[in-house]
């Protein structure tokens, strides 16, 4: 085998591998998204529900003012 023809193995290799090696970053990347987006949609949850009790516990601010006004 040439050096030539070695340099091609070689290059077509390297190739291969760093191709894999993109495809499982790929892979890598959208399943943090799928994360990422299960923890907005928690984020999303939670925030109404403090919002919800925020507005059990807080004193309604459209009451009448009291009758010595």
């Amino acid at each position: 085998m040439s050096t030539a023809e070695q340099r091609i193995i070689d290059l077509e290799t390297r190739s291969a591998e760093q191709q894999q090696t993109i495809d499982e970053l790929s892979d890598m990347i959208a399943e943090q998204w799928r994360t990422i987006d299960e923890v907005k949609n928690l984020v999303t949850g939670i925030r109404g529900r403090i919002v919800s009790l925020e507005e059990k516990l807080s004193p309604d601010e459209e009451e009448a003012p009291p009758p010595h006004y």
